[in-house]
């Protein structure tokens, strides 16, 4: 496929594809819950307000440290049902983990 011009096209569009799942919001879409993406896409435009001088920093300051408590409360709740599952999987792990005296 490399080399042959009857491919060209079809090189081109792989080449086309191949940096569609590189891309940083690809990423990002990976890593953040769907939830939070939309805060992201919010402190995204209000970084580029500020930089303009359409919003005052402060305002800015505020959403970051709003945004900065949704997420912490968001992996909070995430990791309480992570640790919920986990022990109805283990029943043992509901506190009788004690080891018994030989």
């Amino acid at each position: 496929m490399a080399h042959d011009p009857a491919l060209a096209d079809k090189r081109r569009e792989a080449a086309r594809l191949g940096g569609k799942g590189k891309a940083r919001i690809a990423r990002l879409g990976k890593l953040v819950p769907p939830r939070l993406m939309s805060v992201y896409d919010h402190l995204e435009e209000a970084l580029g307000q500020v930089h303009k001088g359409e919003l005052d920093p402060r305002a800015a300051t505020a959403m970051a440290a709003l945004a900065g408590a949704m997420v912490r409360v968001l992996t909070s709740g995430e990791l309480e049902e992570r640790v919920r599952r986990l022990e109805e999987r283990q029943p043992q792990a509901r506190g009788n983990n004690r080891r018994r005296p030989r």
